[in-house]
């Protein structure tokens, strides 16, 4: 029988254990859901195991064991890069599941985590993006790979078009996913159209209507698949994005460490990788200390294409260098491009030229419930030479700090942004989720507002006035 004193360690280990599955869930969600679950699973296999007499193993024994897990555990200190692919479904002539049958990958992530940069990248490619198949020699999707050679085709397409060189996979089933968004309870997400799609070949049924809704992992399933309007797989690729930052904000609630012995169950039947163990405890330490800042996450740039009857994604040479060049230092791209390396962000008080700010392109949203103030923020910005294609009124209209999301990654226009609109902070977001057609999506919040206010011998309000 254990001591007091046996008993209380006994609760910090799992108290350590479960922060760092809770970690690894929340960073792993957007690219590897559910890496850390095989060692987690075999952690538990062992310490309930027999052992030669015929007894699960003892308290101290378990001590000892989970001790040495974490006392064993060295830091990460070299770089990884990843590829993460979702899996499509195959079936048979006659409509039923079929894993074997090879299928395209239905998302494709390279991801790289970097120990000594303290930081994530992650570059979502478009399953449409024309490339060169290797061992193929001929142009076709880049989603193609996966069901000519499976993961291993599949890396050594993304590295051949990216420069990149790939140490590892994670493959996750759609089912999976399905099964996991279940077991959390589903998720809170704005529909910004109506998503209406039937395919009876591919047994995919979408019905979901425009506005807030809790999905639960059948419409979550919708969700992510859906793909036929104006933007395609881009809107799609858009979407996953959000329902990626949804989901972070569902991991972060304490009630889910209640649910994590069936979320392993399901990631362990669900998740394919060639990760170690040892590598996975490595990475989930390094993931749990990481902040929403580390975390950059872009899709590859570009345009659509109509090339010999087939609908693609289509990136310049100069794009792709563009997006590899700021996330993936490591990538051939740079190292053989004399001109790829990059430039140093301009410092904040030297002006940009008028030439500059005519070659970027900006779309300005009204975050609040304040008629006209993003009329009022591009009018502002328009005076001062930059380029505002669109304003429009943004779905989230409680928007307190102003946000400018960076769809190509690059930063460079960010603090003239924040001087010009009069604002002490931007909340800044590298992702994709912004107006693809233009370089920035600024996002005009209550703080903007407020300084309009001030400028006026105005008191601020937090109370909207009355729209028209």
């Amino acid at each position: 029988m254990g001591s007091k004193n046996s008993k209380v360690s006994k609760k910090s280990n799992s108290k350590k254990l479960f922060r760092i599955v809770i970690a690894t869930f929340l960073i792993v969600s957007s690219v590897t859901l559910g890496m850390l679950a095989s060692t987690i699973v075999k952690t538990i296999d062992v310490l309930n195991k027999p052992n030669p007499n015929g007894n699960k193993v003892g308290e101290t024994e378990q001590q000892s064991f989970m001790g040495g897990i974490f006392d064993a555990m060295t830091p990460m200190s070299e770089p990884v890069t990843l590829l993460f692919l979702g899996s499509d479904v195959g079936y048979t002539s006659k409509g039923k599941k079929d894993e074997s049958i090879p299928t395209r990958s239905d998302s494709m992530i390279l991801t790289r985590i970097d120990p000594i940069e303290k930081k994530v990248t992650a570059l979502s490619i478009p399953r449409d993006t024309r490339v060169t198949i290797p061992e193929k020699n001929e142009t076709d999707k880049i989603n193609a790979a996966f069901a000519y050679g499976g993961e291993k085709l599949a890396r050594k397409t993304v590295a051949n078009f990216t420069g990149v060189p790939i140490q590892h996979y994670v493959i996750l089933k759609v089912d999976g996913l399905v099964n996991i968004i279940d077991a959390l309870g589903g998720i809170d997400i704005f529909i910004d159209k109506d998503m209406n799609y039937k395919d009876w070949t591919a047994k995919l049924f979408i019905n979901l209507p425009k506005g807030q809704h809790h999905l639960n992992g059948r419409m979550a399933h919708q969700y992510l698949r859906f793909r036929h309007d104006e933007l395609g797989d881009i809107g799609r690729v858009q979407r996953q994005q959000k329902f990626v930052d949804a989901l972070t904000r569902k991991l972060l609630n304490p009630a889910i460490m209640l649910k994590l012995p069936e979320l392993v169950e399901i990631a362990q039947k669900n998740v394919i990788s060639d990760f170690s163990n040892g590598e996975l405890l490595k990475i989930a330490n390094f993931l749990r200390k990481l902040k929403r800042t580390d975390i950059k996450m872009l899709m590859l740039p570009g345009r659509f294409a109509t090339i010999d009857g087939g609908s693609y994604w289509v990136s310049e040479d100069y794009q792709i260098k563009d997006a590899v060049k700021g996330l993936f230092p490591d990538s051939q791209l740079n190292i053989h491009d004399p001109n790829a390396t990059q430039s140093p962000d301009p410092l904040p008080n030297k002006d940009l030229s008028l030439d500059e700010k005519r070659n970027i392109k900006l779309t300005v949203l009204n975050g609040t419930n304040e008629s006209g103030l993003g009329a009022k923020a591009a009018r502002l910005l328009r005076d001062q030479g930059w380029v505002v294609w669109t304003v429009e009124q943004a779905d989230n209209t409680d928007t307190k700090i102003t946000q400018v999301i960076l769809q190509t990654g690059k930063n460079k226009a960010v603090p003239f942004l924040k001087n010009e609109l009069g604002l002490k902070n931007l909340d800044v977001l590298h992702s994709s989720t912004g107006d693809i057609s233009t370089d920035y999506t600024v996002i005009v919040g209550k703080d903007f507002l407020n300084h309009l206010n001030e400028k006026q011998g105005n008191t601020p309000s937090n109370e909207p006035k009355k729209t028209n």
